[in-house]
């Protein structure tokens, strides 16, 4: 499904880090402020509070949250590291082992809740409109995981069984961003990952074929083999009908012209490019 004929296939075009806030920016959606080039390892110059990503990369590997100078975070393992000097040891460890497949790293806003944690990391699996399962995801002080349903009410799904806990709840007005923004994909079906913090809703990233489907149960296989055909029906009825996609057409050609992302030898210390104006807030209501 990647490769189209005479087109690149939005699969293609959304699947890095980006890629997915340039589309932001099209469609003023909210993001985190970030360096909107990649830098090699060597010339990254962090500037805490930050967070500092790889630009292709799964599963939050490689991830490092810079709360301080003193206060680095490892996202995908939880280990702390009390400097940057010893977390690039890590980061170049992960390009040396071929975890992470290239030398190209972003650096962007750290978004905190209220309390100075991280922000809430909640995935939504969104067929077109829909989103029958979404995904809570605490960091701290250990890995636990809360599956959510179309209504926003706790369910079980067979995948991470045995690292659940109660969830913090989910603003509705979150599960309608994700909603809009699935909308304006040109595609069945996108994970769209969004953060949760105390200056709003902001998009994370936008996954087109997350992992590990085959860990979900019989039930939740059914259902979301069931949204995937509701959700093809629907956007080909949408398209028959006239519907087009302006501001992802406008954001593919943009993706096309450089369509590898272009490494910056000198970055600017600091330079965490905000949002266009047009992009907006949105603020949510409090959770359980």
């Amino acid at each position: 499904m990647r490769k189209e004929e005479g087109r690149v296939s939005p699969y293609f075009l959304l699947d890095d880090k980006l890629s997915a806030y340039r589309f932001c920016d099209f469609h003023g959606f909210p993001r985190p402020r970030t360096d909107m080039f990649a830098v090699p390892l060597a010339g990254l110059v962090p500037q805490p509070p930050c967070v500092i990503k790889p630009l292709g990369s799964v599963s939050s590997r490689g991830v490092f949250l810079l709360f301080s100078d003193t206060r680095v975070l490892e996202l995908s393992t939880g280990k702390t590291y009390a400097c940057w000097n010893e977390a690039r040891l890590r980061a170049r460890s992960l390009i040396d082992e071929k975890v992470i497949p290239q030398d190209a790293w972003v650096q962007e806003e750290l978004l905190l809740q209220a309390d100075g944690t991280m922000a809430k990391d909640v995935k939504f699996y969104a067929f077109y409109g829909r989103t029958p399962l979404v995904l809570e995801t605490q960091r701290q002080p250990d890995i636990r995981r809360c599956w959510y349903d179309q209504q926003l009410q706790p369910t079980t799904t067979g995948k991470y069984s045995r690292r659940l806990f109660g969830g913090t709840g989910i603003p509705p007005e979150a599960q309608r961003l994700a909603a809009e923004i699935s909308l304006r994909i040109p595609l069945p079906f996108a994970r769209i990952d969004l953060l949760i913090s105390r200056s709003g809703i902001h998009l994370g990233e936008i996954t087109p074929e997350p992992g590990r489907f085959n860990a979900f149960n019989d039930r939740t296989d059914m259902l979301l083999g069931a949204e995937m055909i509701a959700a093809t029906a629907r956007l080909a009825c949408d398209i028959s009908s006239g519907k087009s996609f302006p501001n992802f057409e406008m954001f593919a050609s943009s993706r096309r012209i450089a369509m590898q992302p272009q490494l910056a030898e000198t970055p600017t210390p600091g330079l965490l490019m905000p949002p266009p104006p047009l992009s907006r807030t949105i603020e949510c209501s409090p959770t359980r």
